[in-house]
């Protein structure tokens, strides 16, 4: 279900950015989501790394992600985002069970 939580926020913030256009303020919310699933992704790629897993993939849609968001593409970088959280999720060994 944690794939949901990207998807929502992407439409989230396409709809935000659409309100910003009248209010550049609501650009502090859209920093704020965007920030929320960043950290949500890396949190999962450095718990997967703990655990030994492999999270090459991974990295690379966060990078690409910090790439799209410093270019103000924020609803790519979510998508991003979200690819890496599933990257890394779906590499965790399991080694506790």
């Amino acid at each position: 279900y944690g794939l949901y939580v990207f998807r929502f926020d992407e439409r989230l913030v396409a709809t935000l950015l659409q309100i910003a256009r009248y209010d550049e303020g609501v650009y502090d919310v859209i920093d704020m989501v965007t920030e929320s699933d960043h950290v949500l992704a890396l949190s999962q790629i450095l718990m997967t790394a703990d655990y030994g897993g492999d999270i090459t993939r991974a990295a690379m849609y966060l990078s690409a992600g910090e790439a799209a968001l410093a270019r103000g593409q924020y609803t790519l970088a979510i998508r991003y985002f979200g690819l890496a959280w599933q990257q890394a999720y779906n590499a965790m060994p399991f080694a506790f069970e």
